[in-house]
């Protein structure tokens, strides 16, 4: 029986039998092999349906401009979540392409959505990625689990909150590596940061995908790469050359590797309209149909650090000490990017603290951050006594109420002693 080319389709076309949202709860078992599209095989007159396994790989997409690559990453964050609930899969994607994946946010599944515009937001994804390997790989150690596999069952019982964390899969995605690694960029010389994050974390779960222009970017961290798929590019294939030079250049026609058949990836939509001239208005149907679901539980949205803080609002975020003089001595300077929690100053591991910074960066500030501290500390002149010697008779930037400061001018230190 002859067969049409392959055409545009949609997620719903190319699997009629997508998880129903209503069967989703938090112990339904964990689906990482899900639709992407479909396959084209000729020979067999048939148009197979075209699944990514996730379950071990992590995943590089490439291929040039314009060719559907931010567009495949849409594909596969939707049926990741149209298959798995919240508990079972969690996604931070980077979008460093400029690929319009910032509505991604709105998916229950989806922690945050960072832009080249958003540093923090970056690095905040790949530090509590790491903490996450760091604190998983303790977790296993200590309940005996051997494999995510045992992990992803565990889950799935109602008594597991003792020997589980908050996530399944985690999935983080970069649209754009050779973007952000370009000289300048967020990740320019970071390469062997990324790739220490990769080497194990199949292990415990979590997943990276990444997209380039320029196979060459990803030297280093290429090796752990498990999972190819190829749109059209000028460059030369690592999956076959021969059956890269057949692949249409149309947008969404791929090659993935395991396969020797033809692909063309799914539309992001679920609303039967295989049409890319209003493909934005069917991502949004898709999202809201997801989002609007009553699920249980929804993944955390990622938290970055401040553009500023009071200390006032560093005081509330420290627990109370009591008369326990080593935690009186650890005084409160901000919040840690890893944790968003205060960062001390161990006055009781170290006695001395040396502050370093170009002009206008906020010393004066922190040393005003470090009066007020001690003053929260150690509230009476019985309790502790400051001296601050300032050579220039600046302000300390300290609270205007009372401390126990004594301020030295530089005609005024002659004689000055410390108790």
């Amino acid at each position: 029986m002859w067969l049409p080319i392959l055409t545009v389709k949609t997620l719903d076309q190319v699997d009629p039998n997508l998880r129903k949202l209503d069967s989703l709860t938090s112990t339904t078992p964990t689906q990482l092999d899900v639709p992407f599209g479909l396959f084209d095989n000729p020979l067999r007159h048939t148009q197979p349906p075209w699944n990514v396994d996730l379950t071990n790989n992590h995943v590089l997409l490439t291929g040039g401009s314009q060719v559907g690559k931010s567009t495949a990453i849409k594909t596969l964050v939707s049926s990741l979540a149209l298959n798995n609930h919240p508990r079972r899969v969690q996604m931070y994607v980077i979008d460093y392409a400029g690929g319009g994946l910032a509505p991604l946010l709105d998916l229950p599944h989806v922690g945050g959505v960072a832009t080249r515009a958003d540093p923090d937001a970056i690095n905040r994804m790949l530090v509590q990625t790491k903490d996450l390997i760091a604190s998983r790989e303790r977790l296993f150690r200590e309940h005996r689990i051997p494999t995510m596999k045992e992990y992803r069952e565990l889950v799935t019982r109602a008594d597991s909150s003792s020997s589980s964390d908050a996530f399944g899969d985690v999935f983080v995605i970069i649209d754009g590596w050779d973007a952000a690694v370009a000289p300048g960029q967020i990740l320019n010389g970071r390469g062997g940061e990324i790739e220490s994050l990769i080497a194990g974390a199949l292990n415990y779960g979590v997943h990276f995908v990444f997209t380039t222009s320029r196979v060459v970017e990803m030297r280093g961290i290429g090796p752990h790469i498990n999972l190819f798929i190829e749109l059209h590019s000028g460059e030369i294939s690592r999956i076959k050359s021969s059956l890269a030079k057949e692949r249409p250049q149309a947008a969404g026609r791929a090659i993935t590797s395991g396969s020797e058949l033809q692909g063309l990836i799914a539309l992001p939509r679920i609303d039967g309209v295989a049409d890319t001239a209003n493909m934005g208005a069917g991502l949004d149907h898709l999202i809201k149909a997801i989002s609007t679901h009553e699920f249980t539980q929804q993944v955390e949205k990622l938290r970055t650090l401040p553009i500023s803080l009071l200390r006032s609002e560093i005081a509330e975020l420290v627990p109370p000490v009591g008369a326990d003089e080593r935690r009186r001595l650890r005084l409160p300077l901000g919040v840690r990017e890893s944790t968003l929690r205060p960062a001390y100053a161990e006055m009781y591991r170290e006695p001395h603290l040396v502050i370093y910074g170009e002009p206008k960066s906020g010393k004066s500030e922190l040393i005003g951050t470090v009066i007020d501290s001690i003053a929260r500390m150690f509230p009476t002149e019985d309790d502790a006594e400051i001296v601050l010697l300032d050579p220039r008779n600046r302000p300390s930037g300290a609270d205007s109420r009372e401390e126990p400061v004594r301020h030295c001018s530089p005609r005024q230190r002659t004689g000055v002693g410390y108790q």
